[in-house]
């Protein structure tokens, strides 16, 4: 505890004061005290309406408190955004101002979202007025006198509309006011004697009543007249009533302050003014001299006497008081070595004043902290704009965040000046994590630590050097991730008394933000690189690497705009699946690989991979000629064996080219792919398919669906071919030839329906029914003593390969 203090203490000097003033009055009053009591009367009902007013004003001056309460709750975002931390920072702020019986925020449906006082879920406080005038306003607005639902006693309640930037409701803020503030604004020293205070609401229900019981009876007659009188003179006055026992009462009232006439309590002062008016009696002019005369030569000596010691300290208090409560930052007194009280209060308020201080700094870094957080999108760009908010809003020395690693930690991020001693610190790591420094006690526990650097350091001086740098107090805020510590926040000021208790958990919210402002931006660019590589998979070969078909085709769409001429090359590559069966798909991979560089190496178009075996390309020119030119380069490309990890191997490929408006490019693809098939069974392996395909594929599909019915209904016939021995002359063989009459077509050559099912897959199917046919005529042949020779083949001719049936 602090030791006595030398000086004069307040009850001292009023103890003095009243004696000086006492004895002279007593002589006066024993010689005219008839006089000096009606006097007395006099100044007590005077002094009565003082008392009033100015317990007026300081009620003016509460609702003006709880009015920059509300605005400063108005500015705080994070009070919607979760109801059990909106709970605790209610319940802090409650704590901290003992004449508020409860804080809160009411959503926009009336219901309660949080309260610094436990409640009930789901309560409903729509139906109160002052959460609807704060509906219906953009301001601070005060409701009557009633009974709290949560709270339990009479109150007023205060309420301010919390909006977004687009102007829709997203809250209402709202502070409850007890009237248990009475009792301790009057001083019952200074009332005159019989007087009684009470406040009443505006329906004229007592709220408060002071001294308790005393003069109810009369205040309960008071009423009618009180309310009669109201409606003439709603700014104040006074008017006289006969209370219990034939005693006159005479009341005067003025409306509380801070509040509109239909919304502001009252504020009655009564007095038996019967029991002062009997002890009146006329002054005689040479009395009232010399009381007169007293009282002024007494008056001004304990002025002076008051002033010197007194007044001049308490105003010096008051402005300091009033450029802190403007928000003037810095303001401290000087020691008062006169008066012991003031002295206390001097310290008193220098100690606020720094609490103050430390507080309005860390809501302007927490406040332009979160706005870094809603701006920045990259985590370096984030850690650097928090550190310079830090330095430049909140005035502190440095500020920088460093991040664990294999090594230590590794400063990411920093602003201001510290003479290097976070260079020092990562310098110096195994001498930090054995001493457990401020840094290496949050990062091991998770929890906040502050430190003043007041020289007395660890042996190898840390301490001392972060003072000798103009570091005197630090804090270390460290940042988790996935609730693991990932690094930490460390600030520096250069005031000793910095990192109070209130400014500490202010910027442990700020390094909760960033943490979670960290998390956000990691999300994002998760995020970002999944939405990349879905893009990549959705538009781009995961072998190669080259666009697919899909990127191909909304390619040529966008050429297609412009109503250009393009060629469509296709290359097939007819031994793939060979590699990728006999050396697997490891090494199939890698064959397309070496195909798609190559491709790549011609510069003349667009290359994607339309299929496992075919690749495309897309040269702008209406020219065919140079198609198929480009198409002899792209085979001269392949004709080199493609070099694998085990071997090397031959590129089988052929082209097919297709050349028209990129407006038909589904069609121009399918007619190269087409031609680029018909292509492996020539001689030149590039085909140019034909400018009109569509009739050829029409017919062609409409063949292969006839041919497969016929094959199906073994309706294609099988004719024997007798094969003659020229010496002897006898029959000694027989060629079975396909014949097949179509419907519609009529005898169909060989040449123009084997070739067709060799293509679409149908061989195996017409070859085992002629087969089948060729071996039931052998069996009825053989079975009539005909044995012979047949001999069957899959030729062109229609013929089929020899065989003893």
């Amino acid at each position: 505890m602090p030791g006595k203090r030398p000086g004069l203490d307040l009850r001292t000097i009023a103890v003095a004061s009243v004696l000086l003033v006492a004895v002279p009055m007593v002589a006066l009053l024993l010689w005219s005290s008839r006089h000096l009591q009606a006097a007395a009367g006099e100044d007590a009902a005077a002094h009565a309406r003082a008392v009033a007013e100015v317990v007026a004003r300081r009620h003016s001056q509460l609702v003006a408190d709880a009015r920059g309460l509300l605005l400063a709750l108005g500015q705080m975002p994070q009070l919607t955004e979760d109801a059990a931390h909106c709970d605790g920072m209610l319940e802090r702020l409650l704590a901290a101002r003992p004449g508020y019986t409860n804080l809160g925020v009411i959503g926009v449906d009336g219901r309660v979202v949080c309260s610094a006082l436990p409640f009930e879920r789901g309560l409903n406080l729509g139906d109160r007025a002052y959460f609807r005038d704060a509906v219906d306003s953009d301001g601070f607005v005060a409701g009557v006198y009633q009974v709290g639902r949560i709270t339990g006693v009479p109150g007023i309640n205060f309420g301010y509309p919390v909006r977004d930037q687009g102007g829709r409701l997203r809250s209402v803020v709202f502070a409850a006011v007890g009237t248990d503030w009475l009792p301790e604004l009057v001083d019952p020293d200074v009332l005159p004697a019989g007087a009684t205070v009470t406040v009443v609401d505006n329906h004229l229900q007592v709220l408060a009543h002071f001294p308790p019981g005393a003069g109810s009876g009369a205040l309960l007659a008071a009423s009618p007249i009180l309310d009669a009188d109201i409606r003439k003179h709603p700014d104040g006055g006074s008017f006289t009533v006969l209370g219990p026992h034939e005693v006159e009462w005479r009341y005067t009232y003025v409306p509380l302050g801070g509040l509109t006439l239909a919304e502001a309590p009252y504020l009655l002062l009564g007095l038996p003014p019967d029991a002062l008016q009997a002890q009146l009696v006329p002054f005689t002019r040479y009395q009232l001299f010399t009381v007169v005369a007293a009282l002024v030569a007494l008056a001004v000596f304990a002025w002076l006497m008051v002033h010197r010691l007194v007044l001049r300290p308490t105003r010096r208090l008051s402005l300091a008081a009033s450029r802190l409560a403007e928000g003037e930052r810095g303001v401290r007194l000087p020691e008062s070595r006169h008066v012991i009280e003031l002295a206390v209060m001097s310290d008193a308020f220098n100690r606020m004043a720094t609490q103050v201080d430390g507080a309005v700094r860390a809501f302007q870094v927490l406040s332009a902290g979160n706005r870094s957080l809603l701006r920045e999108y990259d985590e370096e760009r984030l850690l650097q704009a928090m550190c310079e908010v830090v330095v430049e809003e909140g005035g502190y020395r440095y500020a920088w965040v460093a991040y664990i690693s294999q090594s230590g930690i590794q400063q990411v991020a920093g602003a201001g000046d510290d003479g290097g001693f976070a260079a020092y610190l990562q310098s110096r790591w195994q001498t930090v994590v054995e001493h457990q420094t401020p840094t290496i006690r949050a990062l091991t526990s998770g929890e906040p630590v502050a430190q003043q650097f007041l020289g007395q350091g660890t042996p190898q001086d840390m301490y001392q050097t972060a003072a000798s740098r103009g570091l005197h107090a630090g804090l270390v805020l460290p940042l988790k991730v996935d609730g693991q510590v990932i690094g930490c926040l460390t600030i520096y000021a250069g005031e000793p008394d910095a990192f109070l208790a209130r400014e500490q958990l202010l910027l442990a919210e700020l390094a909760d933000d960033l943490s979670f402002g960290i998390a956000n931006v990691r999300l994002r660019e998760r995020q970002r690189q999944a939405e990349a590589r879905l893009r990549q998979l959705a538009y781009f070969d995961a072998v190669t690497g080259l666009p697919n078909r899909g990127r191909f085709l909304d390619q040529l769409a966008t050429v297609a705009g412009n109503r250009r001429q393009v060629a469509i090359l296709v290359v097939e590559l007819h031994n793939y699946w060979e590699v990728a069966t006999a050396l697997g798909h490891a090494c199939g991979d890698e064959f397309l690989q070496l195909v798609a560089e190559r491709l790549r190496s011609q510069e003349d178009g667009q290359v994607a991979r339309l299929a496992q075996s075919e690749f495309v390309l897309r040269l702008d020119t209406a020219d065919e000629s140079a198609a198929c030119h480009c198409a002899d380069r792209v085979l001269a490309a392949l004709a080199s064996p493609a070099v694998l990890s085990v071997l090397s191997v031959d590129i089988d490929a052929s082209v097919g080219v297709a050349v028209g408006g990129a407006e038909r490019g589904e069609r121009l693809l399918q007619a190269a792919r087409l031609a680029a098939r018909e292509a492996a069974t020539g001689h030149g392996r590039v085909l140019l398919a034909a400018p009109q395909p569509d009739d050829a594929w029409h017919d062609r599909l409409r063949l292969a669906v006839d041919l497969r019915t016929a094959i199906d209904a073994r309706t294609v016939r099988v004719q024997l071919q007798p094969q003659v021995d020229l010496h002897s002359g006898q029959v000694c063989a027989m060629e079975a030839l396909a014949r097949w009459w179509h419907p519609q077509h009529g005898e169909l050559a060989p040449t123009r329906f084997i070739g067709l099912a060799e293509r679409t897959g149908l061989i195996r199917g017409l070859t085992r029914t002629v087969l089948q046919t060729v071996c039931e005529q052998a069996a009825q042949r053989t079975a009539a003593g005909q044995a012979v020779l047949m001999a069957a083949g899959g030729l062109r001719d229609g013929s089929f390969g020899v065989g003893d049936f």
